[in-house]
């Protein structure tokens, strides 16, 4: 029985910015992550929050001694279907064995010079960047007008780790047993065999394994999601429940259209450095001061990837929930 019971939740909108990049721990491929056998994180190709916005400053990506908000979204570099495109790459960046086929399209929050945000289909090699100076493919969890049945078909092709659409405990889970760590590995396999298939197809398979072994939904994990309001500015909503229904926290709080899952569990983080960090700071590989505005008690502090935006300052209001949804200050 655990001797901690923890809920929480985290609601975030940017309306001001300067700068955006994506910071990824290494500029080539890194194997999938494996998520079956206890103890399996791997830590190589990971580094910490303070790396990541000490290398963005060294580039010249993000300036020093400027307040920046670090997001985690450590499934790209880390699980097939999580893809990341910074302008200094020139392609985007995935883990070993992604498959670039023009039957399925990617799903991308991206953003331009100008800091504006946007999520839609993409096709690397067909699709333009149309500006774009990065991008990070996610699981798309709410998506336009879309029914319950369209956006699952969506959400179950792009999961690459099955445990976040099914309960099937793996890993270090205290319930996680042969069956489920089989199930687990099953779905897999389906999952790979469908990366040449278009979405529909994709889906239906990973769909009738689900039906056929009985597996229930899962919504006691937690997850970090990304959306857009209808002014291109960035919102966030982490908390544990079902994939589809925090989308729809970011719908009622925001007015988000569309929205993406970008990484889940103890991997999610949010670090905010009122100061940034120093060029002596960078120098000396110091940490710098950083306020973790959310992270749960099984966080790894070493992740693949995060998304820094730079703040023209640490000015913020706090915004309560009023009738489900959050009363934004113009």
């Amino acid at each position: 029985m655990p001797s901690l019971y923890v809920t929480s939740y985290h609601a975030l909108l940017i309306k001001e910015l300067c700068d955006v990049a994506l910071s990824l721990s290494l500029s080539k491929s890194l194997p999938a992550k494996e998520v079956t056998k206890p103890g399996s994180t791997p830590s190589y190709g990971r580094i910490e929050a303070h790396q990541h916005l000490a290398r963005l400053i060294a580039n010249g990506r993000i300036k020093q001694d400027q307040p920046v908000l670090l997001v985690s979204v450590r499934n790209v570099l880390s699980n097939l279907r999580a893809i990341g495109y910074s302008e200094v790459l020139g392609k985007p960046l995935t883990v070993e064995g992604e498959v670039f086929t023009e039957n399925r399209p990617y799903h991308i929050l991206g953003w331009d010079a100008a800091g504006h945000f946007m999520i839609r289909e993409f096709t690397p090699g067909q699709d333009s960047f149309d500006g774009l100076t990065g991008y990070l493919s996610g699981v798309p969890v709410l998506w336009d007008e879309e029914d319950e049945q369209q956006l699952f078909c969506r959400l179950v092709s792009e999961a690459a780790d099955h445990a976040h659409v099914w309960h099937l405990p793996r890993g270090r889970h205290p319930k996680a047993t042969e069956t489920s760590l089989r199930q687990w590995r099953d779905l897999h396999e389906v999952f790979i065999a469908g990366l040449n298939e278009n979405r529909e197809r994709a889906a239906s398979e990973l769909i009738s394994y689900a039906e056929a072994h009985g597996l229930k939904r899962e919504n006691g994990y937690l997850h970090n999601i990304l959306g857009v309001d209808d002014k291109g500015h960035l919102c966030q909503y982490i908390g544990i429940g079902c994939l589809e229904g925090l989308g729809q926290q970011l719908r009622q709080q925001f007015g988000a259209r569309r929205a993406l899952c970008v990484d889940n569990g103890g991997s999610v983080e949010v670090r905010l450095y009122p100061r940034g960090l120093s060029v002596l700071e960078v120098q000396r590989g110091l940490s710098g001061f950083a306020v973790q505005l959310f992270a749960a008690p099984d966080f790894r502090p070493r992740g693949t990837a995060y998304l820094a935006i730079a703040l023209p300052d640490t000015s913020f209001a706090l915004l309560p929930a009023v009738s489900g949804r959050i009363q934004q200050a113009e």
